[in-house]
């Protein structure tokens, strides 16, 4: 951020959209160093904005049986794993307003009862300067019809999370639980490339 008397401002503390007021967190919100007195004017400059984009839709992924999840430390696919064990196709298309998706291959990763099972998004088509940034899953019903956790756990973005995925463990065996999985997606965070310039007046 700079001022009209041309001094830079930088993120303070290191919390960037992050704010800390008290004991409560203030999501999305701007927090800088002090203004020097005599600003007047301000302007930021972001190169990125991630926008919540309501696409509500449903769909089912087959689970297949034999599956392991991947003893890797992570979220991202491990190399070297056996693919008969942890990964299998699939091809689940997606038309969500006015982007197309298209998951083609899923794996199980590391997580509580069994795993997680994380979809692979292949060529996703939201058009110049635009990429998936999260997904926003309402909920997920199981092959025995009882809900599912949602989500992987890892890097949320405004309540969603970077990966598309959802609980896979049978909560009795702890084993990975085979069969069709019911998604319900409410919707994607898009990131939108700017840069994008917001300006205001500093003082009353």
């Amino acid at each position: 951020m700079r001022d009209d008397q041309g001094r830079g401002y930088r993120f303070a503390e290191g919390i960037g959209w992050q704010a800390y007021s008290g004991l409560v967190r203030r999501p999305n919100t701007l927090y800088l160093e002090p203004l020097a007195a005599p600003a007047a004017r301000l302007q930021v400059e972001l190169p990125t904005v991630e926008v919540r984009v309501p696409v509500r839709t449903s769909f089912d992924v087959q689970v297949p049986a034999g599956l392991k999840a991947s003893r890797h430390d992570g979220l991202a696919r491990p190399a070297g794993s056996a693919p008969q064990e942890t990964t299998f196709d699939l091809d689940v298309p997606l038309q969500l307003g006015e982007y197309n998706l298209r998951f083609k291959s899923a794996w199980v990763g590391p997580g509580n009862d069994g795993g997680v099972l994380i979809l692979e998004e292949a060529s996703p088509d939201l058009g110049p300067g635009r990429r998936v940034a999260g997904y926003c899953i309402a909920g997920v019903t199981g092959p025995s019809g009882r809900p599912v956790k949602p989500g992987t756990g890892i890097l949320p973005v405004q309540g969603c999370d970077f990966m598309l995925g959802f609980a896979v463990g049978d909560p009795v065996t702890g084993m990975v639980e085979p069969g069709t999985y019911r998604v319900e997606l409410e919707a994607l965070i898009v990131a939108v490339s700017g840069p994008w310039r917001l300006s205001w007046d500093a003082r009353p």
